[in-house]
């Protein structure tokens, strides 16, 4: 293949390889030394010459605090930053960003030029393990403002991701509150951040994946590169595990959180509702999955598909709740979720979660209505049935898209080669009867666990009594006459404090 560099017009050829070993889906674990793990897989899908190569490297934490956190945002700005002094060859290409509380995740992806990939990846490992820390005004005035401003881009940018965020603090062990994490930043000095750099280093593991138009004793040189990451080490044989979080556990019921929005000129409302359905059959917390758990994915892929569009069309159309109304599915770590989220302006987040409630009560009887067994039904469900079929066995459209996708599921702590194969032979099963049953149960009925997170402008003053008003079966603690912000109401029962 003959590949023309963007850069300079210089045309240069990069050979396709054979296939160097019989693989499958899967990749082949090449490496596994001084807690720094490498998997390679041949490309035979794109048939570009082009290798990609993604780390995630992690620090032993047991627990994430909002320094923490903020501690990881500026070592992936600091390393960012630095990196910018490489020489890159023309068409590689670096990426470096924070996974919130997972670590770091670093990517590149070039030409299969063997000496240029060998050099680019020595750089990287040399430049994140050797960090310049001695200039302390770029510390402040770069590496702060730029962590402190993505952060806002990539979590505040719009409304609706207020919500959505603070749904994640509810649900997940070690997310703070962005508030504290801002909070964090103006207090971290370079001294403070040397000595976690440090420590960080000292107890670290790295997942790769190498993945393209490469040899497998090519990756197996790479592989011999990355374990410099482990060279700080205090003790070579220190076994470091992956940082994986469970989801917090609650009981039946409907919980709400409400907050305004930080910004002043932000107008719109949001209402975020979660489903919270369950681990996973890949969980590592189920033991010998059964059928039960599978049919259970599947019908919440076809649950959210089968709602997306009559919400729009009830919630955005006709009733004009909002500008933006979606309906999704979502797997994390290990546990199943259907997620629905309605924005708008010109009513209240108290009256748009209202709606979306009864909206899904309301919909139960097109449920019914589905298992007549009625022609137009009939082909409405295979059209559900096909369109869930197809999301599963879609691939990514591009080679670093794939790199990317093979790597997610490789580092999962609920990793399964044969995934979708597994999914769609569960989805052959499902009937409309038995989603009927899946939306009793899970979505109104007695396994319900919903979380509906709520956010507007200050302009609009509200009282705790008008909120409960509103949903009169909650039972709330703590009433004071307005909502402070990043404040969390929690419910008697619980037994957890839900917020700060």
């Amino acid at each position: 293949a003959v590949v023309s560099t963007q850069s300079t017009g210089i045309q240069k050829t990069f050979p396709l390889f054979e296939r160097d070993l019989e693989q499958d889906y899967w990749p082949t674990k090449i490496q596994d030394d001084r807690g720094v793990i490498v998997w390679w897989q041949q490309d035979f899908t794109f048939h570009i010459p082009k290798v990609d190569v993604v780390l995630w490297i992690y620090g032993k934490y047991e627990h994430y605090t909002a320094r923490d956190i903020a501690l990881h945002y500026l070592l992936a700005e600091m390393i960012r930053d630095q990196i910018q002094d490489m020489i890159q060859p023309p068409g590689y290409s670096p990426q470096i960003y924070y996974q919130s509380s997972s670590g770091l995740i670093v990517t590149l992806t070039g030409y299969s030029d063997h000496e240029q990939i060998s050099r680019c990846i020595k750089d990287l490992v040399s430049i994140m393990t050797g960090l310049d820390t001695s200039q302390r005004s770029r510390f402040v005035n770069v590496v702060k403002y730029k962590a402190h401003r993505d952060l806002i881009r990539s979590d505040y940018a719009e409304a609706y991701k207020h919500p959505l965020y603070k749904s994640r603090v509810l649900l997940e062990k070690n997310v703070a509150p962005l508030v504290d994490i801002l909070s964090e930043f103006d207090q971290i000095t370079l001294e403070t951040f040397k000595t976690f750099y440090h420590k960080f280093w000292e107890s670290v593991g790295c997942r790769a994946l190498i993945y393209g138009n490469v040899l497998q004793n090519m990756a197996q040189q790479y592989g011999l590169i990355l374990i410099q990451i482990a060279q700080k080490k205090t003790k070579s044989g220190i076994k470091v595990d992956p940082p994986f979080h469970p989801t917090l556990q609650y009981p039946q019921g409907t919980y709400y959180t409400i907050t305004p929005y930080p910004n002043a000129e932000e107008t719109a409302s949001v209402a975020d509702l979660t489903i919270i359905l369950g681990p996973t059959p890949w969980n590592s917390d189920t033991i010998e999955p059964g059928e039960e758990l599978f049919t259970r994915t599947v019908l919440a892929r076809v649950a959210a598909s089968i709602l997306s569009e009559p919400a729009f069309i009830e919630l955005r159309t006709r009733q004009q709740l909002g500008y933006s109304v979606f309906t999704k599915y979502i797997s994390h770590f290990g546990v199943d979720y259907i997620h629905m989220c309605v924005q708008g302006s010109e009513q209240s987040a108290v009256d748009i979660a209202s709606s979306v409630l009864g909206f899904l009560e309301n919909y139960r009887k097109d449920l019914v209505s589905l298992n007549d067994s009625k022609a137009e039904t009939s082909t409405h469900w295979t059209k559900v049935i096909n369109s869930v079929r197809r999301d599963l066995l879609t691939k990514p459209a591009t080679q670093r898209a794939m790199a990317s996708e093979i790597a997610s599921e490789l580092f999962s702590p609920d990793s399964e080669p044969d995934r979708a194969d597994m999914l769609v032979a569960a989805l052959d099963r499902a009937t409309p009867h038995k989603l009927l049953q899946f939306y009793d149960e899970y979505i109104l009925g007695s396994r319900s666990r919903r979380i509906i997170s709520l956010a507007q402008s200050k302009s609009r003053r509200w009282t705790l009594d008008s909120f409960a008003e509103k949903f009169q079966y909650l039972d709330f603690k703590n009433k004071t006459e307005s909502v402070s912000p990043f404040l969390y109401w929690h419910f008697t029962y619980l037994g957890l404090e839900m917020g700060k």
